[in-house]
């Protein structure tokens, strides 16, 4: 796509040199020892605040690849007590919801179950805990109730409460997958809590969630992903619109095709390192066709995966402060891991010892300590065994295994064997924040890195013709002396257009040689990329009359080019001789 600034260019006229000539250049490729003479010409025409508006449909023209990369906010999952985020929501829909509803699947009543556990609830029964239903009967107390004491909660309190779930959740699932961990294009880390969203993710509202926070195969970063099925979102309208102010030059530079002598422009739009917008101006950016409810999830579903076997409690408080329980040695994604992180936080520094007495014994007939979370009890002989020490999440992931595979009440299905896989879908979920707080997002995260939105203004806005090879710029008034006069410059990778697809017209590797060089071997370079004209990614150099340097093109060419005429301030003559 080629969209040249025609309007702007015609207004500039009174101010710049004569344009070049409009006749149709000579393009027969030069031949060996053939010689082609052309002049190239620094007209620049500077708009301040230039004003473009991107509509819905413009951003789809963008290249895939771009919109996928263009970084437009990290939406936070977790928010405030008074200003809830969408993993708060989602924790407290799954919870609200009856486990016995029709309309659940089996793996979601699980799931519910599983979150709405309370010591009452917990079936103890072929669990390490089992013990404790025998020593409740002995000293006339329900086991619920020595659990509960034991773990400093009422016997109708969750096990799980939704925060130490939300930050296990967040950190142990979402944050440790690839996709979550930087932001597309940039590779800047991701804010914690949070998931990346991109320009694709908002016009596809929402659907590419799923297929980036799916499985990942990243060698030696597998991870099975939190998200499967589809994901729908309200975010935008279809009279979306972002209007950019932008400082730019609107006219190309002026380069040369050396496989044929011809004249070709360089896209001057968001060249080199100044600046195009104005990120302290308040208005360099304004949104409009938010959804006028704000952004909500319509469908996500999440899914939490199960260790591949049954793990076994612990039996030693070391390491601290874990113990040697298999669960720390499971991937941060699955459920009992998930579930001991959540534990470990809840009740890692938990001190107490609790005393039961038979009748009015002043002899305790059972005693349970509790010393950093780690669970031991003592029982007179005639008790029998109480259950053997542990950690509190250790206790807990094998409730949880238990409970996760036993039937579920009124049901003829068989419990599950294998290791499951709980879904959960929500549906019409806020997400946390409101369009005042999307538009501050997009304007504060542009700000800070604006590459990608500069990229979009290249491709749109792109000024450039044919397949230049190197061309001129003249240094403006006022640089220091090192970077004063006329140079030549070689083409680097964001001076060749896009294709639809999003990929260089162009291979940008091509080059065999890279670069200006004294001789025809083209094994001596002179200049460097770290040279003036405000740019830190060409090769250039300065030159004069009667210079002469040695270029190679993408077709391994190499050609003669002599500084033969500087008729003005603004103009340089060449003459390309094609050496081999």
């Amino acid at each position: 796509m080629r969209r040249h600034l025609v309007p702007l260019c015609l207004v500039a006229v009174a101010a710049c040199e004569p344009l070049p000539s409009v006749e149709p250049p000579d393009t027969t490729p030069l031949g060996v020892g053939a010689s082609r003479t052309i002049e190239l010409r620094d007209t620049s025409f500077d708009v301040r605040r230039f004003e473009k508006t991107l509509t819905y449909r413009d951003l789809f023209k963008l290249p895939i690849p771009l919109r996928e990369s263009m970084w437009l906010m990290d939406l936070p999952l977790a928010g405030t007590p008074s200003e809830p985020g969408l993993f708060d929501h989602a924790l407290d829909d799954i919870i609200a919801r009856d486990p016995s509803d029709p309309s659940l699947s089996v793996a979601e009543q699980r799931l519910v179950r599983l979150l709405n556990m309370t010591p009452d609830t917990a079936d103890l029964a072929g669990t390490s805990l089992e013990p404790l239903l025998a020593l409740g009967e002995t000293i006339g107390l329900a086991p619920a109730a020595i659990l509960a004491e034991a773990m400093g909660i009422a016997s109708t309190e969750r096990f799980l409460s939704s925060d130490t779930v939300r930050v296990a959740m967040i950190d142990a699932l979402i944050s440790t997958h690839p996709a979550a961990q930087t932001r597309p294009g940039s590779g800047v880390p991701v804010a914690p809590g949070s998931l990346p969203v991109t320009l694709e993710d908002a016009l596809s509202d929402m659907a590419t969630l799923a297929k980036r926070f799916g499985p990942s195969h990243v060698p030696g970063e597998f991870h099975p992903g939190f998200l499967v099925g589809d994901t729908r979102a309200e975010l935008l309208t279809d009279d979306f619109a972002m209007t950019v102010r932008a400082d730019l030059n609107a006219l190309p530079y002026s380069g040369v095709d050396l496989h044929t002598g011809a004249r070709a422009a360089v896209n001057s739009i968001g060249w080199g390192d100044t600046p195009i917008f104005d990120t302290d101006a308040s208005d360099w950016l304004s949104v409009v066709g938010l959804n006028p409810s704000g952004p909500r999830v319509q469908s996500m579903t999440f899914a939490l995966r199960e260790a591949t076997a049954r793990l076994v409690p612990g039996t030693a408080q070391s390491p601290w402060p874990t113990g040697n329980s298999a669960v720390w040695m499971e991937a941060p994604w699955t459920l009992e891991r998930i579930v001991a992180e959540a534990a470990l936080s809840r009740w890692g520094q938990l001190d107490q010892v609790l005393d039961y007495r038979l009748g009015e014994s002043d002899e305790p007939a059972a005693r349970v300590t509790i010393s950093d979370g780690w669970f031991s009890a003592e029982t007179v002989a005639n008790l029998g065994e109480p259950p053997p020490p542990t950690y509190l999440w250790d206790l807990l992931v094998d409730v949880v295994e238990h409970q996760l595979h036993a039937p579920l009440p009124g049901s003829t299905e068989p419990p599950p064997a294998a290791p499951i896989e709980l879904h959960f879908s929500l549906t019409d979920l806020p997400v946390g924040l409101d369009n005042d707080d999307v538009v501050r997002l997009l304007k504060d995260n542009l700000a800070a890195d604006p590459t990608n939105l500069v990229a979009a203004a290249r491709y749109l806005f792109d000024n450039s013709s044919g397949e230049a090879d190197i061309y001129y710029r003249r240094a403006p008034e006022g640089v220091a002396p090192e970077a004063a006069g006329d140079w030549l410059l070689f083409v680097a990778p964001d001076d060749i257009p896009l294709a639809a697809s999003g990929e260089p017209v162009r291979d940008p590797n091509a080059y065999e040689h890279v670069g200006f060089f004294v001789d025809d071997g083209l094994t001596e370079r002179i200049g460097g990329i770290s040279y003036g004209l405000n740019d830190g990614q060409r090769h250039k150099v300065r030159v004069e009359v009667g210079d002469t340097v040695f270029v190679g093109d993408d077709g391994g060419r190499v050609f003669r080019v002599d500084i033969s005429a500087k008729p003005s301030r603004a103009r340089l003559g060449l003459t390309i001789t094609r050496v081999r």
